[in-house]
């Protein structure tokens, strides 16, 4: 059924995101063929094809989801770009743009202020969305808000204590 798949010409975002999703499950459950990670790479190359008219917002939210869940951020980044500007109301892609920044081990103060612009960003997109399921998010924002470390002035700690 995968090579079926493959066989497509242009995969809507929706079909996609069954199909990796469904090939993700796979090393969950601890089930392996051969040719798996192979079909894996042909996924997230179709993934990288995609087009903001390829599907509907929804389904881009959950492709969008599955690969940052995935760590598939390779993938993600460059699709991200794409949605948020052709879905510039959505506060899905925002938070989940701000999700990326904060993932890297090490961020840096630059970074750390887009993600804190990133997150008001799908703050404020989140007060003005009528989609119930987006004002879902709002305790997550404003959660990863509070995960940011405030910036530390280094003659702080030096000089706090005189």
């Amino acid at each position: 059924r995968l090579a079926a798949v493959f066989a497509e010409k242009r995969l809507k975002a929706g079909d996609l995101y069954v199909t990796y999703s469904f090939w993700s499950r796979l090393s969950e459950l601890k089930f392996e063929y051969r040719g798996q990670k192979t079909h894996g790479t042909k996924l997230l190359a179709l993934i990288q094809l995609l087009l903001p008219s390829d599907g509907t917002e929804e389904e881009f939210e959950q492709l969008i989801n599955i690969l940052f869940n995935t760590k598939s951020l390779k993938v993600a980044k460059p699709l991200l770009g794409k949605l948020r500007k052709h879905f510039r109301t959505n506060p899905v892609f925002a938070f989940v743009d701000a999700k990326i920044l904060m993932s890297e081990k090490r961020m840096t103060y630059r970074q750390q202020d887009q993600a804190r612009r990133l997150l008001n960003l799908a703050r404020e997109l989140i007060q003005t969305s009528n989609n119930p399921a987006h004002q879902l998010l709002i305790d997550d924002v404003e959660e990863a808000v509070r995960s940011i470390p405030g910036f530390r002035n280094p003659f702080e700690l030096l000089f706090a204590g005189r």
